[in-house]
């Protein structure tokens, strides 16, 4: 009993150093990644009337590392709103508005009123239909924004050309790139999307479909990469670092992203290399009909395609 008596009085000092060391980190890498952000803020001041452009990216990177920022929120929707992007600045201004109220600042939602009283007005709209019912699981992306099948109606988009793909399992994409002024309607109206019709188009599928998951395996991976420095900046210097339990989970999350990008970039580039082989070492068709079906599909070793049918 006194041997565990004494072991305990030996761990507890050590266990109090430890929790005080981290929560002074914590407010202390709060302040810090604060403090980046106000000065990130103040250059954007600076270049505002000399370099727009690079102003509007400082303010950006200000608003990352300060999202609470509500000054800085409102510069990010002026900068959306002079270069054009007037959807984007609707939105920033709605999100200024809706922080100014909860804050109770009114003049940041005077601000934010006055200029979507003028702006949204301006925002070009596209009304998605669909010539039949779409099939199950049909995905619609505009631009790099999933948009979901119960909100396309007038949806507001930036004006420019905009590029919209309609997808769905097993059959071959809609794809349309449309230029959009200000004040446009438009209506956009999708034909029902056909399944494949040879092993040479699955071929090329899989390669588009491999090139995405490449794609989408890299910047998951980034999107990680970024993830895990900005945790571990907010742990107290050790070896192992010392972190309290939020920045440890946000580790943990990050590793877990980092693997998940890594399964889905190694599907793609099998996809790739299967979807190449079809494409490139398939003889042409022949006249006679070939019946397939291309079919995802999720187990616990990662992802993939199943084709079924006769080549």
């Amino acid at each position: 009993m006194r041997s565990g008596r004494r072991s305990i009085e030996r761990v507890l000092p050590g266990a109090l150093v430890l929790a005080l060391a981290l929560a002074a980190a914590r407010p202390a890498a709060a302040e810090d990644r604060v403090a980046k952000a106000d000065a990130l803020f103040a250059e954007g001041v600076k270049l505002r009337d000399s370099n727009l452009e690079l102003a509007c990216a400082k303010f950006g990177q200000s608003l990352q590392l300060n999202p609470q920022a509500i000054g800085v929120l409102l510069n990010v929707a002026m900068c959306d709103e002079k270069q054009g992007r007037t959807a984007s600045a609707v939105r920033r201004y709605k999100e200024t508005r809706e922080r100014a109220i909860e804050m109770s600042f009114p003049e940041y939602q005077k601000a934010a009123d006055q200029k979507l009283a003028a702006l949204e007005p301006e925002v070009p709209r596209l009304t998605i239909r669909f010539e039949q019912p779409p099939a199950p699981q049909t995905k619609v992306v505009i631009d790099d924004q999933v948009v979901p099948l119960a909100a396309l109606e007038a949806v507001p988009l930036d004006p420019g050309e905009r590029v919209i793909v309609i997808s769905a399992p097993g059959r071959i994409a809609f794809q349309r790139r449309i230029t959009l002024a200000s004040r446009e309607r438009r209506d956009l109206v999708v034909p029902a999307l056909q399944r494949p019709t040879s092993r040479r188009t699955i071929g090329k599928l899989t390669v588009a479909g491999g090139g995405v998951a490449l794609a989408t395996g890299v910047v998951l991976g980034l999107v990680a990469r970024g993830r895990y420095k900005d945790a571990e900046a907010g742990c107290a210097p050790g070896d192992p670092p010392l972190c309290v339990k939020q920045d440890y989970d946000a580790i943990q999350s990050a590793r877990q992203l980092g693997n998940i990008g890594t399964l889905v970039g190694g599907a793609g580039i099998a996809a790739a290399l299967v979807g190449g082989y079809l494409w490139l070492l398939t003889p042409k068709p022949s006249a006679e009909h070939h019946r397939v079906s291309v079919v995802p599909r999720v187990g616990q070793g990662g992802a993939g395609l199943a084709v079924f049918g006769r080549f």
